[in-house]
């Protein structure tokens, strides 16, 4: 572990933090005690309230210190669209990605070229349900898996948590299988990274909010990951190829099939393939995704994966078409367009027998097919642009 020298306890400055062992955040060396309620969003939402302990003792010298440390949310709703935006996007602002080709995801290893200093800490709130890993007492964190992209970021392995009922220094791993995540507690890291009774201290902390992740941000995510290729930037006639979202429970396309058919007609287009995103790993959707040039869907999470599209090439070889109905209206189409993904929202009929979230779609088949049509030539004739300012 890392003992602090004398110097570095001296040193302790406003943003420096120590996580204790009983998973809270604390500052020392203040006039008075007190409770500072830190909100990491900026009123996006209760949740995202946690608490830093003012001391009035000295700076734990005895404590294991490290270098930096950056204090994120982690929502455990299993919505991948809430994960880039409040999670990992605002960390890869801080502190980027790994190198190219640095995750070797059949063998679940880390490469050791990089050597980041740089703790994770994760933030949960007020609520218990907001932390993971699960307990046996608790429900399953749906967001769980989604830890993998940590393994791509320029972190440390070891990610730690601060809440008042469920935190401790007690550090976790992460580890990949096949696109999965596996948290665990690792008595090795434990033994390296627990310190004494003090906790674990950062010379540096820095709070991370939401944003809206750029372009830069998919393109780097999709490099460090090792499954996405650009596939379209030497496309001709009949090369691209269609990714269609069918969701198993709610907001289903009753004629799928029908559809299906329109878009094997279609000029152009070389493959189809239908999928219910939730019948696969975090791996396979990322690599499907990066493997096709088109995504239909209802709006829903699932869309989000569109930026990944070719590759995440986020150049116009790649497009989006989101199904809505009355009551649920688009919502990606419009994301897609501000990272460079041409993109049409298509209003078509509610079954009506529910509420609007859970309700089911009928697709107008020829509208459908001219709007699909139409993105397909666009990406056809941006790649075959593409293809002359290469040659």
């Amino acid at each position: 572990m890392d003992r602090a020298p004398s110097s570095i306890v001296q040193q302790a400055r406003a943003n420096s933090i120590c996580l204790l062992r009983d998973g809270s955040l604390a500052t020392f060396g203040h006039a008075s005690e007190t409770v500072d309620r830190k909100d990491i969003n900026d009123g996006y939402a209760v949740d995202f309230r946690y608490d830093i302990l003012r001391k009035k003792t000295p700076w734990p010298a005895q404590a294991s210190w490290r270098t930096s440390a950056v204090l994120a949310w982690f929502s455990c709703e299993g919505n991948i669209h809430h994960f880039f935006r409040e999670t990992l996007y605002p960390i890869w602002e801080q502190v980027g990605v790994q190198g190219h080709g640095r995750t070797n995801a059949s063998a679940g290893g880390r490469n050791k070229q990089h050597a980041p200093g740089t703790t994770l800490i994760i933030v949960s709130g007020e609520h218990a349900r907001g932390l993971w890993p699960s307990q046996d007492w608790e429900p399953s964190c749906h967001s769980e898996r989604y830890a993998w992209f940590f393994s791509l970021l320029k972190l440390r392995p070891s990610i730690f948590f601060a809440h008042r009922l469920r935190g401790s220094t007690a550090p976790y791993l992460v580890h990949t299988r096949e696109g999965d995540v596996n948290i665990s507690a690792d008595a090795t890291a434990a033994n390296q990274d627990n310190g004494d009774a003090r906790g674990v201290c950062f010379r540096s902390a820095r709070q991370v909010n939401h944003g809206t992740p750029t372009a830069a941000f998919y393109r780097s995510v999709a490099k460090a990951s090792g499954v996405c290729v650009q596939h379209n930037r030497s496309a001709s006639q009949g090369s691209v190829r269609i990714l269609a979202i069918q969701r198993n429970q709610t907001r289903t396309i009753l004629n799928l099939a029908a559809a299906v058919n329109v878009l094997n007609g279609l000029r152009g287009v070389s493959h189809v393939q239908v999928v219910d995103l939730a019948q696969l790993t975090l791996m396979e959707q990322l690599s499907l995704t990066c493997h096709s040039h088109l995504l239909i869907g209802v709006q829903g999470q699932g869309m989000e994966w569109g930026h990944f599209l070719n590759g995440a090439a986020l150049d116009g070889s790649a497009a989006v078409l989101e199904i809505s109905y009355p009551g649920w209206p688009c919502m990606y189409a419009e994301l897609m367009q501000q990272t460079g993904i041409p993109s049409i929202c298509q209003t078509h009929m509610a079954e009506g027998l529910t509420t609007a979230k859970l309700d089911s779609v009928l697709l107008k088949l020829n509208e459908f097919g001219h709007a699909t049509q139409q993105l397909v030539d666009q990406v056809l004739s941006s790649s075959k642009h593409l293809q002359s300012a290469v040659i």
